[in-house]
């Protein structure tokens, strides 16, 4: 009889400690929750944004011809020069890494 009241204690202190567990792990599951949904929208955002930027160089490719993207990108480096240098750079390292693959 008393291996049986044993067995009944551990088997309800082990319910207890699951069920004390319960509000944490749903606390922290709203958490992750919470911050995927914020991150997600980021990245959305992020993407929207992209995806503007890559309609708006459309629109200017499709309305200039070479010689007037050739004066206008002539005109932005002159006006971001380090800014332009590191960019060609990292494009660099990337072509450069693109083609040793």
């Amino acid at each position: 009889m008393e291996k049986h009241s044993t067995i009944v204690d551990l088997g309800r202190r082990a319910i207890d400690s699951v069920d004390a567990q319960r509000k944490p792990v749903a606390a922290t599951l709203e958490n992750t929750a919470s911050a995927l949904h914020e991150h997600t929208d980021r990245v959305a955002g992020m993407a929207h944004a992209t995806a503007d930027g890559m309609r708006a160089t459309a629109d200017y490719v499709r309305e200039n011809d070479l010689a007037g993207m050739s004066g206008s990108v002539g005109k932005f480096v002159g006006r971001y020069p380090a800014q332009c240098m590191i960019a060609a750079a990292v494009a660099g390292f990337y072509v450069a890494r693109v083609i040793r693959k």
